[in-house]
């Protein structure tokens, strides 16, 4: 019987965590909405009554579905942090931050296109509304705030670059270059170990210092009809160095936390840099798993305020389709690069008679193991451990004489393996054959 504590999560949660995004960008769709309305206003310089309740309504719709969305988040957050899954968690704790950033300027708008909307209906008839300077100068106030909406998320995505490359070098410069030395009688990490540890940090700092340069010397002459797109869209593909770093995150900061608490010249480094007020190492080495959605999110911001008529406009579509692209580019790297190593774990604790099994097989993948029972030919029950991918099934014994591994017994194969919530009662299953 597989146990239905491992037969549910992954796809629940995977499920859950594809409803918060459909429902942030359902709510970022209306939020769309809303400034193509105060846009295309921007041509006759005045807004009806219907137009403005039609704001009102686009604005609402996104409240409501933006907290839904950090709802349904939220709800994750205890279930991460009982699997440990840090990295998930501060994600998802980013995604809140950011959504309810949105709830409290979009309740601000409504606030004050309510205020608009009592304060003519109390003095003019729906007739003269629709002629009153009021109006004009209602829509212009929309319209500039726009703009300057538009040059605030331009100065906002450089000081973050600023910062962010400021936490890098001090990422190298208060841990990296204090437990590396290329004496090795008085190393507290070995060169080659930092390289796996933290990949290709170096590249990324010349990165993020290149394109800081890039976004300064743009914003130096900086006015509503100046053009950042095109800054993006000139560093896109080089964001791509960004996959060495990821693949090698997850392991590098449980080898550094396991460093500190066993080594003391390790745990003096960091000691070190907690006096003197340092983030802690681990919070620095998220910046770059964090970075690449972060840029998404920044463009995305500056589609919404910016007309169809800029000069920018395509220039920013085209960096968003590209960062989503490369965005997903390093999550599928990271991706296979899991999937392997959790393949290549499993079969270091399979073992047969003769030789080790060879799982790893381009395009497999792990879905979940667990206990069954097999039912011999002779009618008798036999509990086995089952290891379930894509494509094949795997079943197992556990020994006693080699605690934590398995003698392997047989597997079989098939194609487009997947996980479905049923019922608990329904939760058994059984394999049949006379071996």
């Amino acid at each position: 019987m597989m146990e239905s504590s491992t037969a549910t999560s992954t796809t629940s949660m995977n499920e859950r965590v594809s409803r918060a995004f459909d429902l942030a960008n359902k709510a970022a769709s209306f939020e769309h909405h809303l400034d193509s309305q105060t846009s295309s206003a921007k041509i006759n310089q005045d807004i009806s009554n219907e137009q403005l309740n039609q704001l009102v309504t686009f604005a609402r719709q996104a409240v409501d579905n933006y907290m839904a969305a950090c709802s349904e988040f939220m709800s994750l957050l205890p279930e991460f942090a009982n699997r440990g899954k840090a990295k998930a968690q501060a994600v998802i704790c980013e995604n809140v931050s950011y959504l309810m950033n949105r709830v409290a300027k979009l309740n601000n708008l409504i606030q004050e296109l309510v205020i608009f909307d009592e304060s003519d209906s109390d003095s003019e008839d729906e007739d003269q509304k629709a002629q009153s300077p009021k109006g004009a100068t209602r829509m212009k106030a929309v319209v500039d705030k726009l703009e300057k909406k538009r040059t605030n998320i331009v100065r906002e995505i450089q000081d973050s670059e600023r910062q962010y490359l400021t936490n890098l070098r001090t990422l190298k410069n208060v841990y990296i270059t204090r437990l590396v030395s290329e004496n090795e009688d008085s190393f507290i990490l070995s060169i080659e170990d930092s390289k796996i540890i933290f990949g290709n940090l170096d590249e990324i700092i010349g990165l993020s210092e290149t394109f800081l340069a890039a976004l300064g010397n743009r914003l130096a002459h900086w006015s509503s009809e100046e053009t950042i797109g095109d800054v993006f869209n000139e560093h896109a593909m080089f964001f791509k160095i960004y996959v060495m770093y990821t693949n090698n995150y997850e392991y590098g900061v449980n080898k550094l936390l396991n460093l500190f608490e066993t080594n003391k010249e390790a745990k003096a480094v960091a000691d070190a840099a907690s006096k003197s007020g340092v983030k802690d190492i681990a919070s620095l080495m998220i910046n770059p798993i964090q970075r690449l959605p972060r840029y998404v999110l920044f463009l995305k911001e500056l589609a919404k305020c910016t007309p169809e008529s800029h000069l920018d406009a395509p220039n920013i579509k085209l960096a968003v389709k590209q960062f989503e692209e490369v965005a997903a580019h390093v999550n599928e790297r990271l991706r296979k690069h899991e999937n392997n190593s959790k393949v290549l774990e499993i079969q270091s604790k399979l073992w047969k008679v003769r030789g080790s099994p060879c799982l790893l097989s381009p395009g497999r993948r792990y879905i979940m193991e667990g206990k069954m029972y097999k039912i011999r030919s002779s009618g008798v029950l036999a509990e086995v451990h089952v290891f379930l991918f894509s494509d094949i099934l795997v079943y197992a014994t556990q020994t006693v004489l080699l605690p934590g591994r398995y003698h392997y017994r047989n597997q079989f194969e098939f194609y487009g393996a997947k996980v479905s919530d049923i019922e608990a009662r329904q939760q058994t299953a059984f394999i049949h054959g006379s071996q």
